[in-house]
């Protein structure tokens, strides 16, 4: 038995061995998992790491050493401690290496390198504790070295800065010096501009005053010019050009002073003798019809079109950006569309919206700018749809506003004018026209900018080439001028308009009409309870409306009249659908569809209803058929109206004589005939409102001129004795009989008188050349 002290020994011999072999089993399982011990592991990591930093910074001395040819100090010793730290570094990783197995390993070979870090402990501690002494050495080498940098930049700063200080004494020396002969310099450049620019306006003021004396020049040879107004005058206006009228003298090269002096002087006129020559100017240029057009389109519905002044870059159909184009862009701007597809009512909402002038004032800079407009309309006056009209509205919208310009304009005119001063003047011809709308345009002295909005240029009864050749002509000879031009994709107009900015409004307008729909049939009452209990389905309907539609603004307009009509019978959804699907997609065929709905009672009045307003359409030009008129053309005894006695209808019979043939127009026409109420002016002054009956549109009437369609038309009409140019000729009698000329406030039936009686006559000839009898009994 061993003795206490050898037991003991003999027991802590068995815990060291127990302890290691615990600590080895562990290492091996470690290894044989991991390939190392977490410490061997941690310790390549940063070792590894270490000399990555190291030899950072060795790559960073020797660009110094080429730069400046020497290390100093600090930068030798960092250099020094960073190789042998990379020695020491070099040598851990072989010694970690070698204990180190690659994946999968085995059992023994695990226990195999597990001893061999044990026993290499000792050594790999001595070397990470060499390594970790290099390290905060290196650490505190580089701070020493950041520090003389720092000093060395921060003694370098403050020489330049003394240099800069040095530099900005003597710049303020020689501007100090150079100020005067430099402000000396600035007074002389601006007294120069100065003169230069009362040199232009003498210059401009001279040539005004020549114009005005090439106009009022007198058959003997003398001159009238416009001369400053005294002081004390008060009958001049401040905002006049010019005061007195004086007589100047026309003399030959070799006039002497006083061959000059004998001449007399007549008295001098004033300056308000001038003004009504300017107001003849205005009114020969200005016709009745003249704003019909534009009065007739109707306004933009609300939030429609708002497109128009955005950024197209957003969308997924883009257009030329025409807010930039108004603001920056120059020439035309060409708007494109299909038929009944809202351009009318583009046209007036961009040419009325106030961002429209704000984006041409950015454009006009300083200038002044004018607006003006045009509708040409196929249906209407010969001036409605010529360049004759066009050009006579667009002068009148320019020089009424602007009516200095008038003599530079219109010098012919307003010689005549001051010569015969009690005498109207004629009406001007196209040439005299086009020759004042160009001496308008190329006036280089004026400030004035302009721009044209024209609509409808494939609606121009003439050759449209011709017409936009001039335009053109008018935009590239003045870069004072541009235009925003709107038609149909027509042949003359694609070739002619295709190199300007452009956008094509069918592709643009999904989004509006979705407005549209949405908003007329969603505040139906009946509609709200639909939306309520089957939103989906509402949601589905909406969307087919706007694109069954394909951009046309006037089909979708049809197919929601319809549906308002159904729900106004209380319509289900699927009655609604089904209404929808019976519509036929264009206008052609849905006015088919519409025609073969009529109620076979009124088919025989439809058709001759639809008479009389194409009829109409071909001979009352200057005063449009109205409701009253038509009214006496769909009596059944038309002869009446020879025996009607001459006497003024009064306003509850004429008002229910309106009604009820506004009731026949809706039961009977489909609703491709309407009631649209225009706004007249007097001749005397003033306006008055006119009930007139005209097609919906005009591609109504294209359609009916397919000689199929019109000859459908025709054969709902069984009565062979009815013609209906003598129902016109009849309607022009009795309204001529029943005209109230007491020209009250309410009396607007006479107003047209004179254009009736026209009108009378020619259906008279018409009907005379039809029957080859004369029409005696209604004449006399």
């Amino acid at each position: 038995m061993l003795d206490p002290l050898s037991a003991l020994s003999v027991a802590s011999a068995v815990v060291t061995f127990v302890d290691f072999a615990c600590e080895l089993l562990q290492a091996a399982d470690t290894i044989s998992s991991k390939g190392s011990t977490q410490r061997i592991a941690q310790n390549k990591i940063l070792t590894a790491d270490l000399i990555d930093i190291s030899a950072s910074l060795r790559a960073r001395v020797p660009t110094r050493v080429e730069t400046e040819g020497s290390l100093k100090a600090e930068e030798q010793a960092l250099d020094n401690i960073v190789i042998k730290c990379n020695e020491i570094a070099s040598e851990l990783i072989s010694a970690l290496e070698r204990i180190t197995v690659g994946q999968p390993a085995n059992k023994w070979k695990s226990v195999q390198t597990a001893l061999c870090t044990i026993w290499s402990d000792g050594k790999i501690t001595d070397l990470v504790a060499q390594l970790d002494s290099y390290r905060r050495e290196i650490a505190l080498r580089i701070l020493v070295l950041l520090n003389a940098k720092s000093d060395t930049q921060s003694r370098r700063q403050t020489k330049i800065l003394d240099n800069l200080q040095r530099s900005t004494k003597d710049v303020v020396e020689v501007i100090s010096i150079t100020s005067g002969s430099l402000q000396a310099s600035l007074e002389h450049q601006a007294l120069e501009a100065s003169q230069l620019r009362k040199e232009h306006a003498v210059t401009a003021k001279r040539q005004h005053e020549e114009t005005i004396a090439a106009i009022l020049t007198l058959r003997d040879g003398n001159t009238q010019v416009i001369a400053r107004p005294s002081v004390g005058d008060a009958t001049v206006s401040p905002t006049q050009a010019s005061g007195r009228i004086q007589r100047s003298f026309t003399f030959t090269e070799g006039t002497d002073d006083a061959q000059m002096s004998r001449v007399s002087r007549p008295p001098m006129v004033k300056q308000n003798d001038f003004d009504p020559v300017l107001k003849k100017v205005l009114d020969c240029l200005y016709f009745r019809q003249i704003v019909d057009r534009v009065e007739e389109i109707p306004p933009a519905y609300e939030k429609t079109f708002q497109w128009i002044f955005e950024d197209p870059k957003a969308s997924d159909k883009p257009w030329s950006n025409f807010i930039d184009w108004l603001q920056n862009g120059s020439g035309c701007y060409w708007i494109s569309r299909k038929a009944g597809s809202g351009k009318s009512t583009l046209m007036k909402y961009i040419s009325q919206d106030l961002r429209s002038r704000r984006a041409l004032t950015h454009w006009a800079g300083e200038n002044n700018f004018v607006t003006a407009n045009f509708f040409l309309w196929n249906m209407g006056s010969a001036l409605q749809k010529s360049q004759t009209g066009l050009l006579r509205s667009l002068l009148l919208d320019v020089l009424d506003r602007h009516q200095g310009l008038i003599p530079s304009a219109f010098p012919g005119l307003c010689r005549h004018a001051l010569s015969h001063p009690t005498n109207r003047l004629a009406e001007t011809s196209f040439p005299e026209l086009k020759k004042a709308f160009l001496n308008l345009v190329n006036q280089h002295n004026s400030s004035l900018r302009m721009c044209f909005f024209i609509d409808g240029i494939d609606e121009y009864e003439g050759d449209q080439a011709e017409l936009i050749d001039l335009l053109k002509e008018v935009t590239s000879s003045s870069s004072s001028i541009k235009m925003v031009l709107s038609s149909r994709p027509t042949p003359a107009c694609v070739e002619e308009l295709s190199e300007f900015t452009s956008l094509r409004l069918q592709d643009l307008t999904h989004d509006d009409i979705q407005f549209y729909v949405k908003g007329k049939l969603g505040a139906h009452r009946n509609m709200k309870i639909l939306m309520i209990q089957e939103p989906e389905a509402i949601e589905s309907l909406f969307e087919d409306v706007s694109l069954k539609a394909s951009g046309v603004f006037l089909w979708v307009m049809l197919v929601v009249r319809s549906l308002l009509q159904g729900l106004r019978n209380h319509d289900r959804i699927s009655d609604l659908r089904r209404r929808l699907d019976e519509l036929p997609e264009g206008l052609e065929t849905l006015y088919e569809h519409m025609l073969q709905s009529m109620n076979t009672i009124y088919r025989q009045q439809a058709s001759q209803l639809f008479q009389i307003v194409m009829a109409s359409i071909k001979v009352q030009n200057l005063q449009p058929l109205t409701t009253l008129q038509v009214s006496y053309a769909d009596q059944e005894d038309l002869e009446e109206a020879i025996a009607l006695p001459i006497s003024f209808l009064s306003s509850a019979v004429e008002l229910s004589r309106r009604e009820a043939t506004e009731a026949r127009l809706r039961s009977r026409c489909c609703g491709l005939v309407e009631i649209q109420e225009k706004n007249r002016r007097r001749a005397n002054g003033g306006s008055f409102t006119l009930s007139c009956v005209s097609f919906l549109h005009k591609t109504v009437v294209e359609f009916l001129n397919i000689e199929r369609n019109w000859s459908k038309m025709l054969s709902l009409n069984k009565d062979p004795q009815f013609d209906p140019d003598y129902a016109l000729m009849s309607s022009c009698l009795a309204f001529a009989k029943t005209a109230d000329i007491r020209q009250t406030a309410t009396a607007a039936s006479a107003e047209g008188l004179p254009d009736i009686c026209r009108s009378f006559l020619v259906y008279a000839v018409i009907v005379e050349n039809k029957t080859a009898e004369p029409q005696n009994t209604f004449v006399d």
